[in-house]
């Protein structure tokens, strides 16, 4: 009995399945940048993740913060360009690639466990160098020695000032990393 189970469940999901191998759409259970897009085909997944980025790109798409003061970096200060056709196309992909093992693992996943295909974005990296110096010039300020100076019987003391200096590399590599993790992140300045 419990054979027959099985079977008719491993033949139910086959032939689920077999239904979208032969059809347009993609299959259900896929994600393409947080934007569910099982069952619809590539045409009308390219039109979902298009509205979704397009209100997503209306917001700063990182955003850096150092000891409590924060800016923004707008999509067109770092060139930033998403191709909504190539994420659906990707997502259509799912199931219908690779090996045939591969396929019926796939479509597993994207069944009974989700299938997420993170958003894949091209961006000038060295206008994302520019805005990060820009910032840093904001922060950085060299250190200077305590100082007292005495004219007759005025004194003036200059306090001491710590030097502070962004660590540009790092700061790139960290602005790297939090893009790759997505859009509308805030990061730390190094």
């Amino acid at each position: 009995m419990l054979l027959g189970l099985l079977l008719a469940s491993g033949v139910g999901f086959v032939a689920a399945n077999s239904s979208f191998f032969f059809s347009n759409a993609i299959y259900p259970g896929i994600e393409a940048a947080g934007v569910p897009v099982g069952g619809l085909s590539v045409e009308e997944a390219a039109s979902a993740i298009d509205r979704v980025m397009t209100a997503k790109l209306k917001a700063p798409v990182l955003t850096i913060q150092h000891e409590g003061r924060r800016w923004t970096v707008p999509d067109k200060a770092i060139a930033l360009e998403v191709d909504p056709l190539v994420l659906a196309q990707k997502a259509h992909a799912i199931g219908r690639t690779g090996s045939l093992v591969q396929q019926f693992q796939d479509r597993y996943q994207a069944a009974y466990q989700g299938y997420s295909l993170s958003l894949q974005h091209e961006y000038s990296e060295e206008k994302l160098r520019d805005a990060l110096q820009q910032i840093a010039r904001t922060i950085n300020r060299s250190a200077a020695s305590a100082k007292l100076e005495i004219n007759g019987r005025h004194r003036t003391i200059t306090p001491e000032v710590h030097g502070k200096v962004v660590d540009e590399p790092a700061a790139l590599e960290r602005a790297k990393q939090t893009l790759a993790a997505g859009l509308g992140k805030v990061m730390d300045l190094p």
